[in-house]
């Protein structure tokens, strides 16, 4: 029974690893390709997801669906397990990798959509009918669901309109699949939207809803915000000392430095004065005076939100796949 428990939890953990696998964590330089066969492993470990370059269409038995409505069911499969596994275990054993048994697909990908031919012929059948595209189970890419009426809602004067669309999926290609497989490598950021919310929770920085600012003391701010950058290397995107202080300086630079005048104005200047404002932002450079504190920093929502990219994202299509 312990076995058995352990089995099950143990193939349970490797459905839930497979269905997490992206694009990203794939390793693309140990990419194998055989017999129309293709495996690209998880980066360190040899499992990955098998694509096939060829694939053949199968029509299942029209099935009832409820009392006045049927269904059949056009799936697309990998041409080379049509009539036994031979060549795919002999792929799995010859380059000793492991297949996910998962259908990593791009979003875009064109998952077994109905031809013009079958939807004309349909209507022609048919005053009613509904089609529905999915992704399939694996070894199947993908699914398409014909969803029709019972004969006595045929258009006039059709006979048998069941047996002649099950001629015709039978006789024709009736869905179209196409996929562009790309390697993706994410863009390094640093994660300024993150830090920006630590320092406002630490109380470095606080916001300003009417000016949609955040600001803080130039010394607090400089002294948490490298201090994050030395003990969460991840947000800042370093992996080096020398990467700490570029990336720490590339962040600081988003904010703008202020001086905040301390000194009250006398009696005759308030008179003759019409406003007085407390803090000016600098435009030009600034001496900088024996007593940080007299310095605020200061940036915008809008910009405060936005990540800093160090290098941006990169997409390779690798191969297609089409039917």
């Amino acid at each position: 029974m312990k076995k058995l428990l352990a089995a099950g939890l143990a193939s349970l953990a490797c459905y839930s690893y497979a269905e997490n696998i992206h694009f990203s964590d794939l390793d693309w330089d140990r990419m194998v390709q055989d017999n129309g066969i293709i495996h690209v492993p998880v980066k360190e470990l040899n499992k990955g997801p098998i694509w096939y370059q060829n694939y053949y269409q199968k029509s299942l038995r029209p099935t009832r669906l409820n009392r006045n409505t049927k269904v059949i069911w056009v799936t697309l499969n990998p041409s080379i397990r049509k009539d036994n596994n031979e060549i795919y275990y002999d792929f799995l054993n010859n380059y000793d990798v492991v297949d996910a048994k998962i259908n990593l697909l791009p979003e875009d990908a064109k998952l077994c959509e109905p031809s013009e031919a079958l939807v004309q012929e349909l209507e022609r059948l048919y005053t009613v009918h509904k089609l529905e595209s999915f992704i399939g189970g694996y070894p199947s890419v993908c699914k398409l669901k014909i969803i029709y009426p019972k004969e006595q809602f045929a258009n006039s004067g059709i006979e048998h309109p069941e047996q002649q669309l099950v001629e015709f999926l039978n006789s024709n290609q009736v869905v179209n699949f196409h996929a562009d497989i790309a390697s993706k490598v994410d863009p390094i950021t640093i994660s300024q939207p993150d830090i920006i919310s630590i320092l406002a929770k630490d109380n470095i920085l606080t916001f300003d809803e009417e000016k949609q600012t955040y600001s803080g003391k130039l010394p607090d701010f400089l002294y948490s915000s490298l201090k994050l950058a030395i003990n969460n290397p991840t947000l800042f995107s370093t992996a080096t000392d020398q990467q700490t202080k570029e990336h720490w300086q590339l962040f600081i630079n988003n904010f703008n430095l202020q001086v905040i005048n301390q000194d009250k104005p006398s009696p005759d200047e308030e008179v003759n004065s019409n406003t007085t404002e407390e803090t000016e932002t600098v435009t030009e450079p600034v001496t900088i005076p024996n007593k940080l504190v007299e310095f605020n920093v200061e940036i915008d929502q809008e910009t405060a939100l936005k990540p800093i990219e160090l290098q941006a994202g990169q997409t390779t299509t690798r191969f297609s796949i089409s039917f």
